[in-house]
C-alpha cells in the first residue's frame, strides 16, 4: 500500500507492503461513510455471454452479468442495477466518467480487469448499498472508487487496487497493491449522482 494506515488493529500477512506512516490507536470515527442515495433498477437482466465482446450504455437493468473472458466497455454515464457480476478473467474498461449503482450483490472473479481507457480511478464510481460482502478475487486489476457503507471489502490476493475504498471493513489479501485515485484523473465524477 502507497499511503498512510490508521487502525486499531492492523492484521497484515505476509509480502503487504506499507509504504506511508502507520497512526494507531485510530480514534473512529475518522470519517463519517457517505450514503448510497436510492435509485431504480431496471427490470431486464444484460447477460454478455462467455468470450464476449461488447460496449454497455448506460441505463437500468436488474441484473449486469458479464461472461468468463469477455471483453466489455461501459460507454459512460450512470448504470443501475440490484447486481453486478463479473467472472474470471474478463476484462471491463471505462471509456467516460461512469457511476454503477448496486442494490444486492457486487462480485469481481478472479482475474479480471477494471480499468479505464481514457478515464483514471477516480471517474468510475460504484455504489454499493447492500450487505452482502463486496468480493473481488484474486490477481484482479481494478481502477475505481468503491462506496459500500453497508458491506464489507474484500480486495483478493495478488490485485492491483487503485482507488478510493469506502466500507465498513476492507480486506487486502496477501501480496496485493492498493493505492490511492491516480492524480492525472479528472475527478469530475460526482460519486453521488443519481439519475
Amino acid at each position: 500500500m502507497y499511503g498512510n494506515v490508521q487502525f486499531n488493529k492492523l492484521n497484515r500477512s505476509a509480502g503487504v507492503f506499507i509504504g506511508g506512516t502507520q497512526i494507531s490507536p485510530l480514534i473512529k470515527p475518522v470519517t463519517e461513510l457517505p450514503e448510497v442515495a436510492a435509485f431504480t433498477v431496471g427490470v431486464n437482466t444484460l447477460s454478455i455471454p462467455r468470450n464476449s465482446t461488447a460496449t454497455i450504455p448506460a441505463g437500468d437493468f436488474l441484473r449486469i452479468e458479464i461472461g468468463r473472458e469477455s471483453v466489455v466497455r461501459f460507454s459512460g454515464g450512470i448504470y443501475n442495477a440490484t447486481a453486478l457480476r463479473i467472472d474470471s478473467a474478463a476484462t471491463v474498461s471505462f471509456s467516460a466518467p461512469t457511476v454503477i449503482n448496486v442494490t444486492q450483490d457486487l462480485v469481481i472473479e478472479d482475474n479480471s480487469s477494471l480499468t479505464g481507457t481514457t478515464v483514471g480511478a477516480s471517474d468510475v464510481v460504484i455504489n454499493y448499498s447492500g450487505t452482502n460482502t463486496v468480493a473481488v478475487g484474486a490477481n484482479a486489476i481494478l481502477y475505481a472508487r468503491i462506496i459500500a457503507p453497508n458491506a464489507a471489502v474484500v480486495l483478493g490476493r495478488g490485485g492491483e487496487y487503485r482507488g478510493f475504498f469506502a466500507a465498513s471493513e476492507v480486506s487486502v489479501g496477501q501480496t496485493g497493491k492498493l493505492s490511492s485515485d491516480d492524480a492525472s484523473a479528472s475527478s469530475h465524477v460526482d460519486p453521488f449522482r443519481r439519475r
